[in-house]
């Protein structure tokens, strides 16, 4: 159970909680592991969508030093995937299938196992890259050797049609961004605990470029703290190595069969992410304190996750739940504090 007595910081190995489990190798040569970039893809019964997520691989431009690693936790000979996989034909790919399913989060770690190039990319199965994404992180980490991990901004898409981008704004904005503050500080950002207080950090693993031996190292993604597990996980990585994101439109996020869109999860990320955040306070003072915390609680509660004031924990939020000012206070220091970011 996840508390005010949690320690979101302690590093263990979560490898070992599924280590008896095997995959076994359904599709594909184990010889090609040896590349640069392994993109990991882990899945459960998305054909549909983890095709388009392939493909969008499959498609990069001007760059081939990759190999993609599908992980199913569905056991299940000659399934929809299975055939999927294999009529795409594509040499570049080897298909696990899990014996039995160790849970999503396990999988994340199973597939970053399995790879064995010097750099890995968690892929969801209803995200995508970008046509140029391989051009633009490579160039970017050669030249930058510092960079440990490097995550990129995403748009949005519906899944029943992956071409209609829903949150068209952020490309223009980034653009303008990436325009004015390339001049001064460079189109990458490195990442600091700050930079999480002031919800400003990077969270989701939309194509996020790691480190593989620094992923194993730290102990891969904690299901314990599910569904924050992947910001939790970055927080470390970031404070044990480097993280920095790049202001370019590299990937995107689908939306219509995620997970996180159910209640539980939402009430979870609220929840789990305010004792989060009280930890991060804890490490890294700030003069707003507590104080912010219940303003970004309260407006990703109400505002972002449209939940209701029964819905969580109680004595949790100590602020007046319907109190419209609050939005405004949280945009007014959301958006000062990012006028000075690039992403």
């Amino acid at each position: 159970m996840v508390n005010e007595l949690t320690d979101f910081f302690e590093l263990r190995n979560n490898y070992s909680n599924y280590s008896q489990i095997e995959s076994e190798l359904i599709y594909g040569n184990e010889k090609i592991k040896k590349t640069f970039i392994t993109v990991v893809i882990p899945t459960y019964k998305r054909c549909s969508s983890l095709k388009n997520t392939i493909e969008s691989v499959i498609n990069q431009v001007n760059y081939d030093d990759f190999i993609i690693i599908v992980v199913d936790n569905q056991y299940k000979r000659d399934s929809d995937t299975e055939n999927m996989i294999k009529n795409l034909n594509y040499e570049r790919i080897l298909y696990y299938q899990n014996k039995d399913n160790i849970g999503q989060i396990a999988n994340w770690n199973r597939g970053i196992e399995i790879a064995q190039s010097e750099w890995v990319i968690l892929l969801h199965d209803d995200d995508m890259l970008k046509s140029n994404y391989f051009e633009e992180v490579v160039s970017i980490i050669k030249n930058n050797p510092d960079i440990q991990a490097l995550g990129t901004v995403s748009d949005t898409f519906e899944f029943e049609n992956k071409n209609k981008i829903i949150n068209n704004d952020i490309t223009w904005k980034t653009k303008v961004k990436k325009l004015i503050k390339s001049r001064f500080r460079g189109n990458i950002t490195k990442l600091t605990l700050k930079d999480y207080y002031f919800e400003s950090g990077y969270y989701a693993p939309i194509g996020c470029l790691y480190k593989r031996e620094n992923v194993i190292k730290i102990g891969g993604f904690n299901e314990d703290f599910f569904p924050i597990s992947d910001w939790v996980f970055h927080v470390n990585y970031m404070l044990k190595y480097n993280l920095y994101i790049v202001s370019s439109v590299l990937t995107s996020r689908g939306i219509g069969i995620n997970d996180s869109l159910l209640k539980k999860y939402r009430i979870g990320f609220i929840e789990k992410g305010y004792y989060f955040r009280k930890a991060i306070l804890k490490r890294r003072k700030s003069l707003l304190g507590e104080w912010w915390i219940q303003i970004v609680t309260w407006y990703n509660a109400k505002i972002n996750y449209k939940l209701e004031t029964d819905d969580l924990k109680k004595n949790m939020l100590k602020i007046k739940y319907d109190t419209k000012m609050y939005k405004w206070i949280y945009l007014l220091i959301y958006r000062l504090y990012n006028i000075t970011k690039t992403y």
